[in-house]
This record gives structure tokens, sequence and C-alpha cells, in this order.
């Protein structure tokens, strides 16, 4: 491989690796931020649906306050004494600071029916308060709030109908279920953005005003980071909380909850935002990557020439066969202890006389030729030794002894058949067979196929009526 495409090798696969943990981060991320913002989503409909309910009660309650006898109208009175809530009056600059027609008839009802919630009037994302509208209009409050003026614009018409605010100006159809809720605006107490849900206090037929909750969605927790607008779709109200800094937020994880007939919370979680949320942490595993891949690559590539260099060391250099250091390695010990083995003992016939009359570069080329021919007859798993000189063994895991026998008559053809080259002589080989069993000792087998080897040089038939005493 040339180092271009070795880096590109580790390139592809660093990307690969970076790319699989990513996305294993970017999935367990994504479950554990949408399951919290959802969990963030219940709590704040929970709110919600608490407010909705409270309210709703209460302006049941102090709408029947209106005709009930004046024993139980001052047991009220007394009874409202005891919660420890104040009402606090914000007229209309220039106006009165003080109750006017049924307006502490109704705070003493409102403050009964609150009973001991004053947890609830004192929740830090809201404000709890009555808007009146008889004699001009005030806003009663249960909280102190240091500074503020009520002005006309806040009881005008065209406010209380671009945010849907005022009881007497909605529709019959946005007061069927008692609840009105307003659009998302800029409050001007907090300058937080808010929505208003109101309940309508009503007598004879007429509003005189509403008990309302303003929930500042800034303070909450389902608004951290988010958008909060409103929009009209179809005649219905949708408030969204969203995020559309981020591109392709059509793609989100999607929670919704009617608020009343009319309106309805939105909340999205574009896929987008978890994809940018986690960009460092695919950088992270592409650095991590690419160090582990080039460490891997070298620690492969020096594992392949300790093993080359291993390989090398038990092979003989001129055949490249094995040599006798192989009886060492664990994957022999492992075939040595596990099956019977065959044996067979080769030695070239005449190869001192060739070295004597023809040097010994014609020794070497018989050597090599025999060493090609052993090649070509046996397998790739038997163990193929040069033992010295013109000295060979072949190990033949788990084979039958007649097949055995089969291959040391095929490898005396294959070796007398070609002659060597280039010198175009003709060389013989005899060969020795024995049996190991795993529990047997190898240098006995050793021994046992070296001594069947000269029974072949000496005479064919006798090794092989040894053989067959052996088997």
């Amino acid at each position: 491989m040339s180092v271009k495409d070795h880096k590109w090798n580790v390139a592809f696969k660093s990307l690969a690796l970076a790319f699989i943990s990513y996305s294993i981060a970017f999935i367990l991320y994504s479950i554990s931020e949408v399951s919290d913002k959802k969990s963030k989503f219940a709590y704040a409909t929970e709110y919600l649906d608490k407010q909705k309910q409270r309210l709703a009660y209460t302006s049941l309650f102090v709408n029947t306050v209106f005709y009930i006898d004046g024993d139980k109208l001052n047991k009220i009175y007394h009874e409202s004494g005891k919660y420890g809530l104040n009402a606090y009056i914000y007229p209309i600059s220039g106006k009165k600071s003080e109750f006017e027609g049924k307006e502490e008839t109704i705070i003493s009802s409102i403050i009964y029916a609150f009973g001991n919630m004053n947890s609830f009037i004192g929740k830090e994302n809201s404000l709890i308060y009555y808007r009146s509208y008889e004699n001009e209009g005030k806003l009663i409050s249960f909280s102190r709030l240091e500074g503020f003026q009520v002005n006309e614009h806040m009881f005008s018409q065209e406010r209380c109908q671009m945010y849907n605010l005022c009881s007497p100006y909605a529709t019959k159809e946005s007061l069927s279920d008692r609840l009105l809720v307003s659009s998302i605006y800029s409050d001007i107490i907090t300058g937080s953005k808010t929505i208003t849900l109101s309940s309508p206090v009503i007598d004879q037929g007429e509003v005189i005003g509403d008990i309302s909750a303003d929930i500042y969605f800034d303070a909450s927790i389902l608004a951290q980071e988010a958008s909060i607008s409103s929009r009209d779709q179809g005649g219905m109200n949708y408030i969204y909380v969203d995020y559309p800094q981020y591109p392709m937020g059509e793609l989100s994880f999607r929670s919704s909850y009617v608020i009343d007939n009319k309106s309805t919370l939105v909340f999205e979680l574009p896929i987008s935002k978890l994809i940018f949320d986690t960009v460092p942490i695919f950088f992270l595993s592409l650095v991590v990557s690419l160090f582990a891949t080039i460490h891997y690559m070298q620690y492969k590539i020096q594992k392949k020439r300790f093993s080359e260099v291993y390989e090398e060391s038990n092979r003989d250099e001129m055949t490249g066969l094995y040599n006798r250091k192989v009886f060492s390695t664990p994957e022999f010990l492992s075939d040595a202890l596990n099956q019977t083995l065959a044996i067979l003992a080769i030695d070239g016939n005449k190869l001192k006389k060739i070295n004597d009359t023809y040097g010994h570069h014609c020794g070497d080329a018989a050597i090599k030729h025999i060493a090609e021919a052993m090649k070509g007859v046996f397998r790739d798993s038997d163990y193929i030794v040069r033992a010295g000189g013109d000295e060979f063994l072949v190990i033949l895991p788990g084979c039958p002894a007649p097949r055995v026998v089969e291959l040391k008559e095929k490898l005396k053809k294959e070796v007398e058949r070609k002659k060597v080259r280039p010198y175009n002589m003709e060389v013989s080989v005899s060969v020795g067979i024995a049996f190991k069993k795993p529990e047997e000792d190898m240098e006995y087998a050793l021994i046992a196929a070296d001594e069947n080897l000269y029974l072949d040089k000496a005479d064919p038939s006798e090794e092989a009526e040894s053989l067959g005493r052996a088997c």
C-alpha cells in the first residue's frame, strides 16, 4: 500500500469510527433532551391546568355570592380576614384608590375562595389579580407592585382586542368555557413575555370584572433558550414555544396542549437544534477516532512486521520451508497435542555425489528441486521442514495411513518426473514413514521415521513391511 493510500485508509476509517461514535452520542443525547423537554412541557401544562381550574372555580364562586343572604356574606367577610391575603388597589391615574360598587364583595369572595392558596398566588412566574371594569376601571392585586401605575391604555378596547385580554370585548364563543386566553404580549409591569388567563365575573348579565392570572413565560423552565410567539391560524390562537433560529423547523419533536376551545400551546424541538448542540461531540469523536485509528494501524503494521520476522525465523533461507524451530511454535504444539501425526522423513539420494562431482551449486539446485516438489504434493496446513542438508521432514496432522502411503509415492514420482534445472539432472528421494499418537513422544517418532527411511533406501519392500507393523 502506498503512503497516499495509507493516509486515505486512515482518514476513511477515522471518519467512519467518528460517525458511528457520534451517532450513538447523538441518539443518547436526543433521547435525554427530548425526555427532559417533554417533562418540562408536562410541568408547564400542569401548572396552566391548575391555574385554569382555580380561576374557573373562583369565578363561579364569586358569581354565586351576588345571590346569597347578608348573614352568609358577612361570614365570608369575616373568614376572608383569616387567610392573611392583602388586596392592593391600583386605579387609573387621577382616580380614587378605594373599593367602589361591588368590588369589596368580590375581593372578599376571591380571598375566601383562594383560602390557603398563598403559594399559588405568590408564584414568581405569575401574578394573580382582579381587573375591575366598574367606575372607569382599576386593577386590584394580591401582591404589592412597586412603582406600578395603571393608565387608561391598559383598559382600552384596542389593547384588549389586540391581545384578547378583556372579557367585555370577547366573543361568546371565547367565553363558552368561562376562560379567556390571551395571545403572547409584553407585560407592562415586568416586560416579560406573558399570557393571561381570565375568568369573568358577571352581574345581571354584564361583565363587571375578570379574575386573571398573568403567566410569565420568560421565567418558565419550558421557555429557556426558546422563542415564544402567538399565531392566529383558522380562528385559533396557537402559542408557540420553539426555536425559529434553527433551520428545517418542520422536522421537530412536537408536544401540544389545548388550553381552551380557542387556544393551544405548542412546543417544538427541531432536530437541527439537537445536531447543532452535538457538533462539538462530532469533532471530539473525529479527533479521538483519528488518534485511535493511527495507533491501531501502527499496531497492526508492527504486529505484521513482528509476525513476518517471527515467520522468517522459522523458515529455511534457501528453500522457504520450515526449519526445526517450527516444532516449538504454539500452532505445532497444539496440533501435536490434540491429534495423531504422520511423519515422513525424506532424504535426497546420492546428493553427496552430485556435490562432489558438480559442485555445491548443483547440490543446492537439487535441494530446491526436491523442496518445490514437496510444496506441490503436500497441503498448506502440513509442516514441510528442511532438517538440514538434503534431509527433510513432513508432518501431516490427522492424515490416515493409506493416504500417507499415497503421498509418499506421489512425492517420489514428482521428484523423478522433472529434471533439475538448468543442469538437466535426475534426482530421486527415499521416504520413511512413522506415526505419532497424541500421548507419544515426538523424538521417538522421528527416530522411527529415520529408521524406515534407511529401510526405504536399502529395500522399499522392507520399509513397507515395517510400516504395516507400525500401523
